[in-house]
This record gives C-alpha cells, sequence and structure tokens, in this order.
C-alpha cells in the first residue's frame, strides 16, 4: 500500500507541474535558460501571489535548468516567497537605525496584536509578518511596509492606528 500511496502521489504532483506548465507556457516559451529566470520567477509569485513547488519544478523542467538551481534562486532572494501569503504582508525592518530606534518594540506589538510570528500567517489569511535587514529609508527610523506602502517614524501610537485600519478593512 506505500507503493500505491507513493504511486498517487506522483501522479498528483505530475498533474499539478503540467497544469502550470500549460499555466505559463508563454513564458517557457518565450525565455529559455538561466538569464530569464528571475523574471519568470517574479512573473509566476505575481499571479500565484507566492511560488508553489509544483511551479518551481515546472520551471525547471520546461527551462531545463536543475530544479536545486531554481530552488536556490526562489531561496536567496528574501521577495520570493515559497508559501502563501496574506493579503496584507507586513515588513518591518530591523536594520541598524530602525533597530536603535525601536523596531523591536514594534515588532513586539504586531506580534501581540496579530497574534503571529515572523514567517506566519494569520488563520484569516489577512496578514502576515516578515523581518527586513534594510529598506533603506534609514534617515526615517522607524520602517515598515504593508504591501508596497512605507510607513516612516513609527512609534507605538501610530503603529496601533496603521494596523487598526488595515484590521477594519475587508
Amino acid at each position: 500500500s506505500a507503493f500505491l500511496l507513493d504511486f498517487i502521489m506522483a501522479e498528483q504532483v505530475s498533474e499539478k507541474v503540467k497544469e502550470y506548465k500549460e499555466k505559463y507556457a508563454y513564458l517557457f516559451k518565450d525565455y529559455k535558460g538561466k538569464e530569464q529566470l528571475i523574471f519568470i520567477l517574479k512573473n509566476i509569485q505575481t499571479k500565484e501571489g507566492y511560488l508553489p513547488r509544483h511551479a518551481l519544478i515546472a520551471i525547471s523542467s520546461s527551462l531545463e535548468i536543475p530544479l536545486a538551481h531554481v530552488y536556490g534562486v526562489a531561496t536567496f532572494y528574501n521577495f520570493f516567497k515559497l508559501e502563501p501569503q496574506g493579503k496584507y504582508v507586513i515588513a518591518i525592518c530591523e536594520g541598524t537605525a530602525c533597530h536603535i530606534q525601536g523596531a523591536p518594540r514594534l515588532l513586539k506589538i504586531i506580534k501581540d496584536k496579530l497574534g503571529i510570528a515572523p514567517g506566519e500567517m494569520t488563520k484569516d489569511e489577512k496578514f502576515s509578518l516578515e523581518i527586513v535587514r534594510c529598506l533603506g529609508l534609514c534617515a526615517f527610523a522607524p520602517v515598515m511596509l504593508i504591501n508596497e506602502k512605507e510607513f516612516t517614524g513609527i512609534d507605538e501610537n501610530k503603529l496601533n492606528k496603521i494596523l487598526e485600519g488595515y484590521i477594519s478593512k475587508n
């Protein structure tokens, strides 16, 4: 029965890979080789919201690039996500300037208010939390992003107002 389970799982994997190959055939046809890998990963993540493992296998197979290379690139850059993300991705900067200006305290507030740690998503899939090392806005520390929107000079009151605004959104 273990053999049968392995066979069923392999069949399911191949079906999902086939779906991604068909869905993104236009990318795979026009862009061959390692040179376009980041472009393809960005395109798929934009459409899917993250990089599903079956999509990585489809990329590897379609572009004839070793899966280890595709996975290596996807995990090297922190903007690529291998897990589904919440509707609102909160990225709190913990670079030196932000750290000194109170980012750890702000991170604790976010964790307590949303009940998640960095790398996690709320049960309702509304929020994800991540730590970034520098957003290049050191003069305005502490800094946070929600999706692509920048919030600078954050204190506890400002953070609570921002979070409440997003919590009340659909």
